[in-house]
């Protein structure tokens, strides 16, 4: 885990966004706001917190997984997209059942 942080967070802080797996028309997209204020609030945290949902069920393949610099919504913050729909107040304990709730998964 420490390896994809890593690499997630350098990497974002280059490029301004990347995506964690390779984009697909037909994928569902979770996009971690890592914007300052997000950022401090924990969404560190929560960007690994999602990739590991990912991983462990398998779904890197259905689920693209990006971070942008800020979603402007910096006072209900920390804030995640799924699917371009704002979700605010998100934290890494509870990222799981978010996911599950948004995309129709089971947990």
């Amino acid at each position: 885990m420490k390896t994809h942080h890593f690499y997630f967070v350098r990497l974002f802080r280059l490029c301004g966004e990347i995506s964690y797996v390779f984009k697909g028309a037909d994928m569902d997209k979770i996009t971690v706001c890592m914007g300052s204020s997000c950022f401090g609030k924990g969404n560190q945290a929560t960007a690994e917190a999602v990739t590991q949902f990912v991983e462990e069920r398998k779904l890197e393949d259905k689920i693209e997984v990006s971070g942008c610099l800020c979603s402007n919504n910096c006072a209900k913050g920390p804030n995640i997209l799924i699917n371009d729909k704002l979700i605010s107040g998100v934290s890494e304990q509870g990222i799981g059942a978010v996911i599950a709730q948004e995309l129709g998964l089971t947990l």
